[in-house]
């Protein structure tokens, strides 16, 4: 979604308890400023590595010294890194926790992997009704099946797959 429309829809949601960000490259360069703004207002940051390195183009090439850098710069609980093939990894300001790739079949169509790993990851956090740390540890792996579901089949239909 465009971020001038999620800083909008979060504009109509004073009390949320946690925000989640998951931005695309395209709108780090267009748009960075309303991404700045979104950033303030979130506790979580959905990134791969080359939308961190555009995020914060001075931090260190360690990915986990970017992510730390973040942290601090936005004042976020946590950095998720979707790493791919690599599987995932939370960062959070003194730990940071790796999930690997979940094994399963040769991936399908990888399209959807990190929105998937988001959205396993966030379900689980609700069904818990907590987001600390050890929360969003436990939820990395529920985020990790669903990203592994999610390049199991074309589209939408590893994730049906895992309903039915």
């Amino acid at each position: 979604m465009h971020p001038e429309r999620q800083l909008e829809v979060l504009e109509q949601c004073p009390a949320a308890k946690l925000v989640a960000l998951d931005t695309m490259r395209d709108f780090i360069v267009s748009h960075r400023a309303t991404l700045q703004q979104l950033l303030q207002r979130s506790d979580l940051l959905f990134a791969n590595e080359a939308e961190l390195r555009a995020l914060l183009p001075t931090a260190p090439a360690d990915s986990i010294q970017a992510a730390r850098e973040a942290l601090m710069r936005w004042q976020l609980q946590a950095v998720i890194l979707k790493l791919g093939a690599r599987g995932a990894l939370a960062v959070f300001a003194s730990s940071e926790v790796h999930s690997p790739p979940f094994p399963g079949p040769a991936v399908v169509d990888p399209t959807g992997a990190g929105d998937a790993l988001a959205g396993g990851l966030l379900g689980r956090l609700a069904q818990l009704r907590r987001h600390d740390d050890v929360a969003i540890t436990l939820a990395l792996t529920d985020g990790s099946a669903a990203a592994r579901q999610a390049i199991s089949a074309f589209g939408v239909d590893g994730l049906l797959e895992s309903c039915g």
